[in-house]
């Protein structure tokens, strides 16, 4: 159950985790064993365990994307429009390919990776 405070974030009720597997408090986090714990812990990277809820987490993450996604695109249209300017746009296009876009490409993938690997731990969290 969420519910607004007065700065207007909205904060999760303690009953709601007990309830809910799939919210992933700290109290279904200590549903595992400790080794599928540290397993867990090590195979999702960035994602802190009984920290927040995962979703929660994984949403940030998949904003930051965005982020990453929007700031190399902006150098991307720079540098091709410096070389546009200079008559040789072969080469700011060498230059993308090359450089930038194997970024965003990483990044998405990266994304994409996390967010299958935390549907695995909301499946084996779920089964318990």
């Amino acid at each position: 159950m969420l519910r607004t405070t007065c700065k207007g974030l909205a904060v999760m009720d303690r009953i709601d985790q007990d309830q809910n597997p799939k919210t992933l408090g700290s109290q279904g986090f200590t549903r595992l064993t400790p080794e599928r714990a540290l397993y867990w812990g090590t195979r999702l990277g960035r994602i802190r365990l009984g920290v927040e809820p995962v979703e929660g987490q994984l949403e940030i993450i998949h904003k930051m994307t965005w982020v990453i996604i929007g700031v190399v695109t902006f150098f991307e249209v720079f540098f091709m429009s410096l070389f546009l300017g200079f008559g040789r746009p072969d080469i700011g296009l060498v230059l993308v390919g090359i450089s930038l876009v194997p970024i965003e490409l990483m990044a998405w993938f990266d994304y994409i990776k996390l967010k299958n690997r935390v549907k695995e731990y909301l499946d084996e969290l779920g089964a318990h």
